[in-house]
């Protein structure tokens, strides 16, 4: 089953795919201290960050996960990263 590019927005957020080309807007999000300290994945670096999006964007191609960045409407700026993981396909709900 190949997902197609998913758009989810409401009056507050909007999230697109998550893709390299946006990798640049999450820098200076990533870079803010102790945002992931409690995370296991490292993207304080950009080399770090872009490994990050890299990762998230062969689980989207195995067709695990459907990775987005985060638009804040409110503040005119992007917010973040986040994504729909583990996905077993042959589960229905």
């Amino acid at each position: 089953m190949k997902t197609k590019a998913i758009t989810l927005e409401n009056d507050i957020v909007k999230l697109t795919p998550l893709s390299l080309e946006n990798c640049e807007y999450l820098c200076s999000i990533a870079e803010q201290p102790k945002l992931v300290q409690y995370s296991p994945s490292a993207i304080e670096t950009p080399v770090d960050l872009e490994n990050y999006v890299k990762i998230a964007l062969k689980q989207q191609e195995a067709e695990t996960s459907i990775p987005f960045i985060i638009y804040d409407k409110r503040i005119s700026s992007y917010a973040g990263s986040t994504r729909f993981m583990n996905i077993n396909w042959k589960i229905k709900y």
